[in-house]
């Protein structure tokens, strides 16, 4: 079967290249060896920040916050996206500094997306933080989406735009003839103009079938899920010198993720669980934001 591209890895990042090509009248495929959002496309925090970014992260996660915010209308779908804002908290006067120190940098850049906020304003937008804490930053058009939602609102949409998606099927060999790809899975052969690698933890084994060799390193950073609580935050929120952050959402839950991390290897992401002490992860949080 000839197709004009083929793309590998059902998550978010494939089903977004699906949906974009297709509307582009580029005849897609995707392949995945799962199911569409079985790995971290379909469990993840579901951060949407321009906070905290590296510098040349910056233009390009502008753009996607801009597209973010109408999301929903493109895609004719619910990515559970919500503007919520995001506030990094500070628990000293260094933290302060830092911050100061970030959004001089930024201004210089022509970015002004970054505010800081003093100790009354915090207390104001989270009043149940804890007494230690003397400020933080803020980036207003922050908030969150779920992530699964997310993922397959555009594997829908590059479906209604023509795009074709084989879930439980992986691919076996790669090879390169001309200018073509010929691509081998456990059921069948295929031929490409364009290959795509949107494999995500496997990416590295993708690219050695490409020919190509991208060390890739494995790691889980720990998330739960708490019980429906009264409502107590409305932004997202996390910390400039440790990484832990939490959002509650409309039904009272508590997502609380970073912390503790798994590393793991290219063959451990395959389990379907972990070793890890579930219980600190709260344990850390409670000292440093809440009162």
């Amino acid at each position: 079967m000839n197709f004009d591209a083929l793309i590998i890895g059902g998550g978010i990042h494939g089903s977004a290249t699906a949906y974009h090509l297709t509307n582009a009248g580029i005849k897609a495929l995707v392949l995945e060896k799962d199911y569409v959002g079985r790995h971290a496309s379909g469990v993840n925090a579901g951060g949407v920040r321009l906070l905290g970014r590296d510098f040349a992260e910056v233009p390009l996660s502008k753009e996607a916050m801009t597209r973010w915010q109408t999301l929903d209308q493109e895609l004719d779908a619910d990515t559970g996206f919500r503007r919520r804002s995001l506030i990094n908290i500070a628990i000293d006067d260094a933290d302060m500094s830092k911050i100061s120190s970030r959004i001089n940098q930024l201004a210089e850049s022509g970015y002004d997306h970054e505010v800081l906020i003093d100790q009354q304003e915090l207390r104001e937008r989270l009043p149940h933080v804890a007494p230690n804490c003397v400020g933080g930053v803020v980036s207003e058009q922050d908030g969150y989406a779920i992530p699964y939602k997310a993922t397959s609102a555009y594997r829908l949409a590059a479906e209604r735009a023509g795009a074709i998606f084989h879930e439980g099927e992986a691919v076996q060999s790669l090879r390169q003839i001309g200018d073509n790809w010929q691509i081998t899975t456990d059921r069948a052969t295929y031929n490409a103009g364009i290959l795509i690698n949107c494999s995500g933890a496997w990416a590295d084994k993708t690219a050695v079938l490409m020919g190509d060799n991208v060390p890739l390193s494995h790691s889980a950073p720990m998330l739960m899920i708490t019980a429906r609580m009264p409502h107590f935050a409305g932004p997202v929120v996390g910390a400039i010198s440790r990484q832990l952050s939490f959002k509650q959402f409309e039904n009272g839950t508590v997502l609380i993720g970073g912390g503790a991390r798994v590393l793991q290897t290219a063959t451990t992401t395959e389990q379907r669980w972990t070793t890890r002490n579930w219980r600190l992860l709260p344990r850390r949080l409670r000292p440093s934001f809440l009162s």
